[in-house]
């Protein structure tokens, strides 16, 4: 019998199924293999699931957790007496712990996987202790690659461009800033080296053949002399790349060198055209700054996604306007838009005796948690200005307006054979 099988479900409710690798995963599959564990993960279906195996981690974000109930109860069909271990983002907020705590997990971990699962494994944590909290890695370089052999990486592209095989990548974790609307808020942040990053794209590159990368850290270029150091290391390896970008830890020279070294795409969290929404929310970033940060971006050659959302707390149709008038003005090729969805462990719903008099947050099932879908068809949020179905119709309306003057259109792309 095996020791682990690690299984995260598609997102059968986004529009692609194969755009990012499941890094989670794959990092405590390669954790677990390094302490000596067989290990075996799944990207797939529940029907994918395998007997054979004395543990199950099972990973989830918020909307997924339905899936991985179902899986559950499959697993207990196809393999009684299994441990099985329930982890990922969802289990970052204190209710969605609380809500699992009903059902038949033999362990939930919150927080970083790899050393409670491996206490698990080797039997150092009581049956009687279902809720683990993750121990931090620090020095996250000590954390091995993730273990890429043991799925298919051919099925796997971020659309970024034509005629290019993209894989995500991530150099560090957690994010300091403290943005209300943000799951990730206020998480410790760690970073990797120069050179373990490098290592790791020489990898993806020459063994498994990617010719682009899509970095995902919520901000990387927090450090400058780290994000200068990993921009003058991809140089050599002539190959093009996008990442997220934050417009107060990157300057003109800063754009210059991304260009210099692949970059092609950058996508700004710009979220609101309204100054006072800015700092109603702890963005920490100006209006003007921020129109002035994507024509800069553009300048150098570097296709600008700035990321706008509507309902923000105090959204209004002027607020609303605002951020129409800062499209025209940034002149972006690109753009990217929500709906704001009120995950559990953003600020907003965990402060929600605060966040009240800004936003009503209606209920709704762990399901609807989506921000990518095929179709948004519901909104969740109204402010004191705007019921939900205002905003559901503004929505709709900006996003037409925004596809127009753009020439672009975030709805269309990335379609392929798993759409």
């Amino acid at each position: 019998m095996k020791d682990l099988l690690i299984f995260v479900p598609l997102d059968t409710f986004a529009k692609a199924q194969y755009e990012f690798l499941p890094l989670g995963p794959l990092y405590l599959s390669s954790y677990l293999g390094k302490a000596g564990f067989e290990v075996d993960v799944v990207h797939g279906l529940i029907e994918d699931i395998k007997p054979g195996y004395r543990f199950y981690g099972l990973s989830a974000s918020t909307a997924q957790y339905t899936m991985i109930k179902e899986a559950l109860s499959f697993i207990r069909e196809i393999q009684p007496g299994a441990v099985v271990v329930a982890g990922g983002p969802h289990f970052n907020a204190k209710v969605c712990i609380e809500d699992a705590i009903k059902d038949d997990w033999d362990y939930i971990v919150s927080g970083d996987g790899e050393i409670a699962l491996l206490e698990i494994m080797s039997n150092k944590i009581s049956y009687l202790n279902k809720v683990i909290e993750g121990i931090p890695i620090l020095d996250v370089d000590t954390v091995p690659f993730p273990d890429y052999g043991k799925i298919d990486v051919t099925k796997y592209n971020f659309p970024l461009k034509e005629g290019l095989k993209c894989s995500n990548i991530i150099t560090s974790r957690g994010c300091p800033f403290k943005c209300a609307f943000c799951s990730t808020s206020n998480k410790r942040l760690r970073q990797r080296s120069v050179d373990n990053i490098l290592e790791e794209v020489d990898i993806l590159i020459n063994k498994y053949k990617f010719d682009s990368l899509m970095f995902v850290d919520d901000t990387m270029s927090i450090n400058s002399t780290r994000y200068y150091g990993l921009l003058s290391g991809l140089e050599p390896f002539n190959i093009k790349w996008r990442s997220y970008a934050r417009t107060t830890t990157i300057t003109r020279e800063g754009l210059s060198r991304m260009k210099r070294s692949g970059c092609v795409e950058a996508g700004p969290g710009i979220e609101s055209g309204n100054q006072d929404i800015l700092d109603l929310i702890g963005k920490g970033t100006r209006v003007q700054d921020n129109i002035d940060w994507c024509r800069s971006c553009e300048n150098e050659g570097i296709t600008c996604t700035p990321s706008i959302i509507i309902g923000l707390p105090n959204e209004s149709f002027d607020t609303i306007n605002d951020a129409r008038v800062f499209m025209e003005k940034a002149k972006t090729s690109a753009f990217a838009y929500n709906i704001l969805m009120p995950f559990p462990d953003s600020p907003i719903v965990q402060n929600y005796d605060f966040w009240k008099q800004y936003v009503t947050v209606y209920p709704y099932t762990w399901e609807d948690c989506v921000t990518k879908s095929k179709k948004i068809t519901e909104c969740f949020i109204s402010t004191p200005y705007l019921s939900r179905e205002q905003i559901l119709e503004e929505y709709y309306k900006n996003y037409d307006f925004f596809a127009e003057i753009t020439g672009f259109d975030p709805r269309k792309r990335g379609t392929r054979k798993d759409a």
